[in-house]
């Protein structure tokens, strides 16, 4: 089982600000893929690569991006370089459709193009595509914020309940912490009870300051009482790379 700490960790990276009609938008399987359709698709990609390709891989992975462009139903992408661990590397691609999403990846994965990108990557953290449940935004963006990413699994049947939790929470959070900028949250297509929380804060160590602080609140309490404690949880920070 997870400790508190570790679910701390992963509140701070959720966002604020439910409506009901968000709620029945994404409850039963039906609502689910009336929600999904009408939604773009995001592919993300979290990885390591290899040590001997490490020196000059963000030339490598912006010319993979640039190609990318060329694909139909992109739409926009983004490359981040985690700031803890090493030659740790995250990806989001926005595509136009699942359909349009997944023939993009069978033809990257064989393209001669992208060989020398393909043959950087040691080993896949995680890999999923997805679209978003919510996007919110606190505080003005600045540069140099870090991303924080989580993904993590909910039990059966209480997404109601997690949303409610979620929306009460996090507008607290909003509200009292400055460095919370904004948040978007994003569920699995393939399995509706992975969440993915991508959230900007203003420095690593105010996260942690605001993780210390609310460890205790019952709002907090309320929130995670819907996580499936058995379930892996994948936690990591970034740095975007800029263009």
């Amino acid at each position: 089982m997870k400790t508190i700490t570790m679910m701390m960790a992963l509140l701070l990276i959720a966002e604020v600000s439910w409506s009901a009609d968000h709620a029945e938008r994404f409850l039963g399987n039906n609502e689910d893929q009336k929600g999904m359709e009408s939604n773009p698709v995001l592919e993300v990609a979290l990885y390591q690569v290899k040590d001997n390709s490490h020196e000059n891989f963000q030339e490598v992975s912006a010319e993979a991006h640039d190609y990318l462009k060329t694909f139909d139903g992109y739409l926009r992408s983004s490359r981040y370089k985690s700031i803890l661990k090493d030659r740790y590397y995250l990806d989001i691609v926005s595509w136009e459709s699942l359909e349009q999403a997944k023939k993009a990846q069978i033809r990257f994965e064989s393209d001669p193009e992208v060989s020398i990108f393909l043959s950087s990557i040691e080993d896949m953290k995680f890999f999923d595509h997805v679209q978003s449940i919510s996007e919110d935004r606190y505080h003005e963006l600045m540069e140099g914020d870090i991303l924080e990413f989580a993904s993590f699994y909910i039990q059966s049947g209480s997404f109601e309940s997690y949303v409610h939790s979620r929306d009460l929470l996090m507008d607290h959070i909003g509200t009292n912490y400055d460095d919370f900028k904004n948040v978007h949250t994003v569920r699995s297509i393939k399995e509706p009870e992975l969440i993915i929380d991508l959230a900007h804060w203003g420095n690593y160590e105010s996260c942690g300051v605001a993780q210390k602080e609310i460890e205790s609140h019952q709002l907090f309490a309320d929130f995670v009482v819907n996580f499936d404690m058995e379930k892996e949880v994948v936690m990591e920070f970034f740095k975007k790379i800029e263009e």
